[in-house]
């Protein structure tokens, strides 16, 4: 039986973008938590500098993560 891997993100998004930033990354947070071995996945973002968001992930198990990995490569979100 293999061990769920967690992951933790740090985002730093420029003040100037983060209105534009946030529906975007709230839309990929809906999006990843329906693939394939996502056990959780939380978006949080600072109260005092909201443009640091720290993105929280587990994952079942290394093939799930590396399958989410290669999709995140081709995301528009981080283009």
């Amino acid at each position: 039986m293999s061990q769920s891997l967690k992951v933790i993100a740090q985002l730093q998004i420029q003040a100037e973008h983060v209105s534009a930033a946030l529906p975007m990354l709230q839309t990929l947070v809906q999006q990843v938590r329906q693939e394939l071995g996502c056990v959780s996945y939380e978006l949080l973002q600072n109260t005092q500098d909201s443009g640091q968001f720290t993105i929280v992930e587990e994952w079942a198990n290394e093939s799930a993560l590396a399958q989410h990995t290669d999709g995140l490569k081709a995301s528009t979100v981080f283009q």
